[in-house]
């Protein structure tokens, strides 16, 4: 019995269809903080507001809390209504707000951390395959993003001869949503690219044949 367990079941992680980059991605993104941390006394409010006297024989922490924790507190918090939306969002999967916030933060740890520029709204793909064709990149993308709009697409060059391509969204959201979807690794017909933001070309001198003024050409960063 314990042998058909250990090697006729799979976990979650090994089930068919899961890529070997999205395993990677969630080993790294797992909690590595001892399980023994959550049964610590809570921190000591009186000793925060300067005005615990107790010393040694507090029985609460006296230490500051994590950054976020500190500003969830003074924030308030999500409450009431909110807090039980938010635990529904999180079961469903859907708006939620730790999940974005733990792939954003993986997106900028694998170099796609937005710039600056918020005007750029290009994603720019290399290492493509030999027979990669537009269709191809293009179904490549929108496969790999279900939960994007196809209208918020707004071209895909391909570039045969430098085996790259612009992905080119109407906004900025649209744009890091795709980043943040393909920080784990991005396949084009079963191989695995190269993503990178864009960059503005540098502005040139108006000339007869100048492009209407707002539209940009994404080059690689």
């Amino acid at each position: 019995m314990e042998a058909k367990m250990e090697g006729g079941q799979k976990t979650g992680l090994q089930l068919k269809g899961t890529s070997v980059a999205g395993k990677e991605m969630l080993k790294q993104l797992a909690r590595s903080d001892p399980y023994y941390k959550r049964n610590r006394p809570h921190i000591c409010s009186f000793y925060l507001k300067g005005e615990c006297n107790r010393g040694d024989d507090c029985p609460y922490r006296h230490e500051q809390p994590p950054e976020n924790a500190a500003s969830s507190s003074s924030s308030g918090g999500p409450t009431g209504q909110s807090a039980q939306q938010s635990i529904q969002d999180r079961y469903h999967g859907t708006n939620d707000a730790v999940a974005k916030r733990l792939l954003t933060s993986y997106a900028d740890t694998q170099g796609l951390a937005p710039p600056a520029d918020a005007s750029i709204t290009s994603l720019f793909i290399t290492s493509l395959p030999q027979n990669a064709t537009e269709a191809s990149v293009r179904t490549a993308i929108v496969q790999s993003i279900p939960s994007l709009d196809l209208q918020k697409i707004k071209s895909v060059v391909h570039v045969a001869k430098s085996r790259c391509a612009f992905a080119n969204f109407k906004d900025r959201e649209s744009a890091e949503l795709a980043a943040v979807a393909w920080a784990p690794g991005f396949e084009v017909d079963g191989q695995k690219v190269t993503v990178k933001w864009g960059r503005s070309r540098p502005a040139k001198a108006p000339s007869n044949d100048a492009r209407p003024a707002g539209e940009a050409t994404a080059v690689a960063s």
